[in-house]
């Protein structure tokens, strides 16, 4: 019954209504429902089934998982993607749901094993079999869910399609439109892949090279939406609605993903504080070599203060960027009302 309701609220398309004298609509396009529903169900099949071997999946993943498909859904098929055919604004929220709300809610929950416990036998089987366990591909994947390549990435793909030349393209030529949305969606997938990767240091990235990785996200979004919203001249003549518009555009680039960005970053320490617990519960337990037991149970109180201010120094550093970025936005804020 769960399964049937899932699959009707993804796949059933909802009325259309008119706005700003252009008809909106929820579409219905196979291609994109599909995959989404497909993943609800992966999912649902996968939860079900690790609960009946005695490994429940928490509400709350599975309520983010939906959601965060929700949110993939209504910026690809709801009326905000009529919106985002025709103004800039409208292409800045679809922007900030494909790449950051719907990456880190669908990331957030942690699907994987749900998602593979969701397979056939012989599908997980066929997936062990392919999925790389060591040499060169093995290394190539670790490589690359690293914060610095999937930073670059996902920084990089924001500030490559607001060039005019190929954001007035994008919207002038559906494939090359479709294209952008596709790489917004893998880059931000990427990216939260990454900040959300299950595994602890040493086996997935450090936690200081998560917080910092947010950071200079979220100071890319701050300087590309600032500059859009302060500019004096019309950059973007595909959308037709001038000044205004563009302005709308750029704090949306600037404010709301922001924010986001933000809640990420307290994510990310609670994330942190959460690894540190586990490693000291394994201590607790014996579950520790002797090299690591030797880091972390120090013998004199030199080495405690050597152990532990470096630490303690990484979390300030990382807490103290929170309110200095607050601070940098409202600063810009009041700044852009004050030209305006």
């Amino acid at each position: 019954m769960r399964l049937s309701l899932t699959i009707v609220a993804l796949l059933a398309p909802l009325p259309a209504w008119a706005g700003a004298g252009v008809a909106y609509g929820w579409g219905f396009n196979p291609l994109i429902v599909a995959p989404l529903a497909g993943l609800a169900w992966l999912f649902m099949h996968g939860a079900e089934q690790m609960a009946a071997r005695g490994r429940p999946v928490a509400t709350w993943r599975q309520g983010v998982f939906y959601a965060g498909l929700a949110v993939l859904w209504a910026a690809l098929q709801s009326p905000l993607a009529a919106w985002a055919g025709i103004a800039y604004e409208g292409h800045a929220w679809q922007g900030l749901l494909l790449r950051i709300l719907g990456p880190l809610l669908v990331l957030l929950a942690a699907p994987q094993s749900a998602l593979i416990a969701g397979l056939g036998r012989r599908a997980r089987r066929g997936l062990a079999r392919r999925l790389p366990h060591r040499g060169r591909a093995r290394r190539i994947l670790r490589a690359a869910l690293q914060p610095l390549p999937a930073a670059l990435a996902f920084i990089g793909t924001l500030y490559l399609w607001e060039l005019p030349p190929l954001q007035n393209a994008a919207q002038a030529q559906a494939l090359l439109g479709a294209l952008m949305r596709g790489t917004f969606l893998l880059t931000g997938l990427w990216f939260f892949a990454t900040l959300f990767h299950p595994q602890d240091p040493p086996h997935g990235p450090a936690h200081v090279r998560r917080q910092l990785m947010l950071i200079a996200a979220t100071f890319s979004q701050l300087l590309l939406g600032a500059a859009i919203t302060m500019k004096p001249m019309i950059l973007y003549t595909a959308y037709h609605l001038g000044l205004g518009d563009e302005a709308g555009g750029g704090y949306v680039i600037w404010t709301p993903s922001c924010f986001v960005l933000l809640a990420a970053i307290i994510l990310v320490v609670h994330q942190w504080n959460a690894a540190e617990e586990r490693l000291w519960r394994r201590a607790q337990r014996g579950g520790l070599s002797n090299a690591e037991m030797m880091a972390l149970m120090p013998q004199t109180a030199q080495e405690l203060w050597l152990v532990v201010t470096p630490k303690n120094r990484r979390t300030a550093y990382g807490l103290s960027m929170i309110p200095l970025i607050l601070f940098v936005m409202v600063f810009a804020t009041v700044t852009t009302v004050r030209m305006m």
